[in-house]
């Protein structure tokens, strides 16, 4: 990582499922297991409305999104484990990642996002 290059930090989600070298993200905030609330998501990195982030946003539209979420709904997600720290893949393909975790929260899934060319 180069000095000029910052951590994504999303607003909403799970921070410390992201790898360091992820450029753009998406994360949420869900009632457990699979209750997607729709202000507590967003992106983090890249432009506001830019294609970068528009990529990501379609490629959870399209399938990654709803298969994250019945893998949430499938494990009980923050229900059976909702003392877990650990960080669960929920979804992966050849274009991106999603991952998840409880992260202590008892009620909640914490999701992070991204696609793989959004790695330096």
């Amino acid at each position: 990582m180069t000095n000029d290059t910052k951590l994504v930090r999303l607003p909403f989600g799970c921070n410390k499922g992201l790898p360091g070298n992820v450029r753009i993200a998406w994360g949420a905030r869900m009632i457990a297991p699979a209750d997607l609330v729709w202000d507590r998501q967003g992106c983090a990195g890249g432009e506001e409305g830019g294609e970068e982030r528009a990529l990501l946003l379609d490629w959870l539209s399209e399938r990654a999104g709803d298969a994250a979420r019945q893998f949430c709904r499938d494990n009980q997600m923050g229900i059976s484990n909702g003392s877990s720290e650990e960080i669960f893949t929920l979804y992966e393909d050849e274009r991106g990642k999603v991952v998840g975790s409880p992260q202590g929260s008892h009620g909640h899934v914490y999701i992070a996002a991204w696609l793989k060319v959004h790695e330096d």
